[in-house]
């Protein structure tokens, strides 16, 4: 199964993106579930969207699943073995993060994501991604086990619900730590309640993550710890 998917996205590869000088190469760090740091830049795995770290689903046999917290550990997982080498599209998606096909050595990332049942495809997903979909839903492997709500319908509606209070519908949370770090919480971050905007210490409302992105702010990494304690402490 491995051995033809590669065959298949290699083929993907040739013939869609362009290998160039401007491949980027380094050990990642982890945002999220489908979201990587590396040389200090923002990477979305392109393709693919995974549940939010913030995200449950209720068991019918009662507690809940974590896939959202789960997705972003299997990505860590998988990086660390060495170098990640991404090969970015020219592209942003709508949050304003680069988006790139990532590898660590042969592995595609965001093949064995989809593969796991670790993340969703989207439109613009290439046939391989969608082939590997579909064998992950018909084995329910990972979240295809339970009925989860998409994220970009999690996305949509916690948003939703912050714009309700926050100034002028600008809801992202833009924070100046202790070390004088810029770090943006969006409304469905595990984190977002736990901060408050004090503007005289440098902080900001935002009004998308694009912005966020755009103006410098750094998306919190994923941080198994921090998920478990509740605080954000890099």
């Amino acid at each position: 199964m491995k051995l033809g998917r590669a065959l298949i996205l290699g083929v993907f590869l040739a013939t869609s993106l362009p290998v160039s000088a401007n491949d980027v190469v380094g050990r990642a760090l982890v945002i999220d579930g489908d979201t990587i740091e590396l040389n200090g830049k923002q990477y979305r795995l392109s393709g693919i969207d995974a549940p939010e770290a913030a995200q449950t689903v209720k068991l019918p046999t009662g507690g809940a699943d974590f896939f959202g917290r789960g997705a972003a550990l299997v990505l860590r997982s998988l990086l660390q073995d060495g170098e990640t080498r991404c090969l970015p599209r020219g592209e942003r998606d709508v949050r304003g993060a680069s988006l790139a096909v990532c590898y660590s050595g042969d592995t595609d990332l965001g093949a064995e994501l989809v593969e796991r049942g670790m993340a969703w495809t989207l439109s613009e997903a290439p046939a391989a991604y969608k082939k590997l979909e579909t064998v992950a839903r018909e084995k329910r492997h990972g979240f295809w086990r339970d009925q989860w709500e998409q994220p970009w319908l999690f996305r949509r509606r916690m948003q939703v619900v912050a714009d309700a209070s926050a100034p002028d519908r600008c809801a992202f949370k833009g924070i100046v730590d202790q070390k004088d770090n810029r770090i943006y919480f969006a409304p469905w971050s595990p984190w977002y309640d736990n901060y408050k905007v004090e503007e005289h210490r440098g902080d900001k409302w935002l009004c998308s993550e694009a912005e966020a992105i755009a103006a410098g702010w750094k998306a919190p990494l994923f941080l198994m710890e921090s998920i478990i304690s509740g605080v954000y402490n890099p």
